[in-house]
């Protein structure tokens, strides 16, 4: 099983080997640094029913990221 500590360890790894490159491609941030995050936290960033990148809301000034949806218990 990864860890946390062991995503954000390869996180700061990429980063430092590849500012330039985050820098410039949010889709590279997001699938290669945000989303290692998101799944070792619980999070499926490729399920719409617990992820929803790039939520518009008519009552929000500014489009959030990533929405995490929480799951109703029944």
């Amino acid at each position: 099983m990864t860890t946390l500590a062991e995503v954000l360890r390869l996180v700061i790894v990429k980063v430092k080997a590849h500012r330039s490159l985050y820098e410039r491609n949010e889709m590279a941030v997001r699938n290669q640094l945000v989303e290692p995050v998101l799944r070792v936290l619980g999070w499926e960033p490729e399920n719409p029913d617990k992820v929803v990148p790039d939520l518009r809301s008519e009552s929000e000034a500014g489009v959030p990221d990533y929405t995490l949806k929480e799951r109703t218990v029944m």
